[in-house]
């Protein structure tokens, strides 16, 4: 997989690490990010305990509606890789 293809995935997916294999679960299809503790169940019966929750944020231009709400000199940011790890 090249480089802009491995960042667009992540950016649009839950990257999931468990039993050494990565799994990307679509934002859409998740009613919100897994916590450190809670247990994830993968069809067929694999499943594990939540140990490390991990934001990657990119600074970038806020939105320009945004933008204009902001107080002078907030920073902004997107999430460009959230990395979920299993025990």
């Amino acid at each position: 997989m090249d480089t802009e293809t491995e960042r667009n995935l992540d950016a649009e997916s839950l990257v999931l690490e468990m039993a050494g294999q990565t799994w990307h679960v679509p934002f859409d299809a998740l009613q919100g990010i897994p916590r450190v503790g809670e247990t994830i169940r993968l069809a067929g019966g694999t499943a594990g305990k939540v140990v490390q929750v991990e934001y990657e944020f990119a600074p970038e231009g806020p939105p320009i509606e945004l933008a204009r709400e902001m107080p002078a000199g907030a920073l902004y940011a997107d999430p460009i890789r959230i990395v979920v790890r299993l025990s």
